[in-house]
């Protein structure tokens, strides 16, 4: 016996489907959050002395590569960082620096759900993460001390 008779199996499938999407959206957006780049990275003198923009450059490189971050490109005042996770999921991002500050920008990334939106660009929590420990082992590179406790490493997703 059917319950609703004159309603075909078509349009029986086709509210289901929109009921599921209407409910799967927001568990979608659950596992994204804004992506806000972070502001640059003041970087003090140590013991009275200044840092070379050398220095600097290679106390990123370094620290990325303590996360599991590697050097794609460089020129002058700009290196390009990647990490990419079991060949599933990939970031890519710019840091630009001199001998004063660095900061961290989002280029591209790999199944972490970017996207832009009308609030503005999201992205999957982990990729937060993995910038704040890049960040982390950066700027205790450059003696620099991390007012948060030190995040996840990159190979967590």
């Amino acid at each position: 016996m059917k319950l609703f008779p004159s309603i075909s199996r078509a349009l029986c499938l086709a509210l289901t489907v929109a009921t599921l999407a209407v409910f799967a959206t927001p568990a979608l957006a659950g596992r994204s959050t804004p992506l806000v780049n972070p502001p640059a990275v003041v970087i003090p003198a140590t013991a009275g002395k200044a840092w070379t923009e050398i220095e600097v450059r290679d106390a990123i490189v370094r620290g990325g590569a303590a996360k599991t971050w590697v050097l794609k490109s460089e020129q002058p005042g700009r290196v390009v960082l990647a990490v990419d996770v079991r060949s599933r999921h990939a970031a890519e991002v710019a840091i630009t620096y001199d001998a004063k500050s660095y900061r961290v920008e989002y280029l591209s990334s790999v199944n972490l759900n970017y996207r832009k939106t009308e609030q503005g660009e999201v992205i999957h929590p982990t990729y937060i993460r993995w910038v704040r420990g890049l960040m982390a082992e950066i700027n205790k590179g450059l003696g620099i001390q991390s007012t948060q406790a030190e995040p996840a490493d990159a190979d967590e997703l």
